[in-house]
């Protein structure tokens, strides 16, 4: 989207700037339009960031889809979803910078219940089916898998102190990592 700022048609305010040509109103002007644009940012970033934030956790959802735990590996999906993360760590500093902008419900949070309840509905299903344990609730379970895959993407610098510098051998071993916990988390007795 562009922005198009309109001055007066017969001597737009650039026009004193090329020439160096003292302008009466230069400060004044300046001050207007700074001002104008920072109204106007202050308008649109929220639309903005939640339109980028929506585009993204669209990709994920594609990307990464689940239907249910009784029928698909939970620690498979767990994989596919710290590999998406690993190839996209934008979505997790997005969702980190929501979680700091936003003291209560965040843009477009009732679309995006119902798309995380899809999640929740996998792990019931697995846990109905006696795939998936029952010692965690269904939406307790699917939080923490969603964090085991993404927390690496999230604070690299962490992961980097605690496992040592990225590497295809490193993150095939963290893929490993978070494959097997998730099977044992949430694996059935």
């Amino acid at each position: 989207m562009a922005l198009i700022l309109l001055t007066p048609p017969r001597l737009p305010f650039g026009w004193f700037q090329q020439r160096q040509v003292e302008c009466p109103a230069d400060k004044e002007l300046e001050r207007l339009v700074r001002s104008s644009f920072q109204q106007f940012e202050l308008h649109l970033k929220p639309a903005l960031f939640a339109a980028v934030l929506r585009n993204e956790l669209a990709k994920v959802a594609l990307a990464v889809p689940v239907q249910s735990f009784a029928v698909e590996d939970i620690g498979d999906y767990a994989g596919r979803a710290y590999d998406y993360h690993l190839e996209n760590p934008e979505l997790s500093r997005l969702m980190r910078w929501e979680g700091l902008a936003y003291d209560g419900e965040v843009p477009d949070e009732e679309l995006r219940r119902e798309y995380y309840g899809y999640k929740v509905q996998a792990v019931t299903d697995g846990q109905h089916q006696g795939v998936v344990t029952r010692a965690l609730d269904a939406d307790h379970l699917a939080f923490l898998i969603l964090a085991l895959a993404g927390w690496w993407s999230a604070v690299p610098q962490v992961a980097r102190m605690l496992t040592g510098p990225d590497s295809a051998e490193e993150h095939a071993r963290r893929r490993a990592s978070v494959v097997e916990a998730a099977r044992r988390l949430a694996t059935a007795p």
